[in-house]
């Protein structure tokens, strides 16, 4: 019977309602209207259903360790604000106000069921530190102790997650060797291109240079004008050298610099 000298029973319903719009409102920051804030708890929630309908991708993140089963359970990630705020409420805890960690990459959630009921049963979360994941937290129903069976996945979960992501930059840096060879194969077209030009040496210079010099100014003056100019870019360190030799950075060395820079220093060479 109700009793008037006591507050009415609250509406557990209603309790769950707001605490789901709560935990998942505090990270998705939806726009409303200034009706829409006035029409209250039920109708807001609707117009925010409504928002993340429209916005789905919303407040999500990958996990590279898809859901897996170990025994009598199931281990899914949890990927989403959404995913978090119902975590929290089956389980009685705040892993909702985990989602900007999970959204900066350096954070992710697991929650552990029994595959027969589909029972919550723990939530763990491991996080990245020094480019290595580590187990921050095993939590049970309330933040109690979990049961061990379940407890113990949280090793299991570390071990797959470090496993996948060595793997996935093994992948991202041969990705790159694959890049960087690519570049390097593709320079070396470029300069292959330029050593097959013949460089046109003015005839009233002809009686400046030796006949050995002539030949070299042929074969690879077209080479080394594009080095000089910046057209082609250098793929070893005496091309570097003889770029900065022809900025007047370091002293010609070697026989082909002298060539070069005697080449240049004749006004005849210069307008060519």
């Amino acid at each position: 019977m109700y009793n008037p000298g006591r507050p009415p029973l609250p509406d557990l319903n209603l309790i769950r309602l707001e605490y789901d719009f709560a935990a998942r409102f505090g990270n998705d920051h939806p726009v409303f209207d200034r009706n829409q804030w006035r029409s209250g708890w039920r109708a807001i929630h609707r117009n925010y259903q409504n928002w993340q309908r429209l916005n789905p991708d919303r407040h999500t993140w990958k996990s590279i360790l898809p859901a897996f089963e170990q025994g009598d359970l199931r281990i899914s990630p949890l990927t989403s604000s959404y995913d978090l705020a119902q975590e929290g409420y089956r389980m009685r805890h705040c892993v909702a106000l985990y989602a900007k960690h999970c959204l900066a990459g350096n954070y992710r959630l697991f929650s552990i069921s029994e595959i027969s009921s589909g029972q919550p049963l723990v939530t763990i979360g491991i996080m990245k530190e020094d480019n290595y994941w580590k187990i921050d937290q095993i939590k049970g129903r309330f933040n109690q102790v979990p049961e061990a069976r379940a407890a113990s996945l949280g090793l299991i979960i570390q071990r797959k997650y470090i496993d996948q992501d060595e793997f996935i930059s093994g992948e991202k840096t041969r990705e790159k060797m694959l890049d960087r060879n690519r570049c390097i194969e593709q320079l070396r077209a470029e300069h292959e291109l330029y050593l097959r030009k013949r460089h046109k040496v003015p005839e009233v210079l002809r009686d400046r240079f030796s006949n050995d010099e002539i030949d070299f100014l042929e074969k690879q003056g077209a080479w080394l004008s594009a080095l000089a100019s910046g057209e082609l870019r250098p793929n070893a360190y005496e091309q570097v050298r003889f770029v900065a030799v022809t900025k007047g950075i370091f002293r010609p060395r070697t026989e082909s610099e002298r060539i070069w820079v005697k080449y240049l220093r004749t006004p005849i060479a210069n307008n060519v």
